[in-house]
């Protein structure tokens, strides 16, 4: 088992994981208005 995370990486794995959904959507809009 993997050891608990501190708040700060459970911060930045949130952030990380939320800034590469956004880039995926934003790569989804501009293929529909190719």
């Amino acid at each position: 088992m993997e050891k608990s995370l501190t708040r700060k990486e459970i911060s930045e794995k949130i952030r990380d994981e939320f800034e590469l959904k956004k880039n995926e959507s934003y790569k989804l809009t501009l293929k529909f208005h190719d």
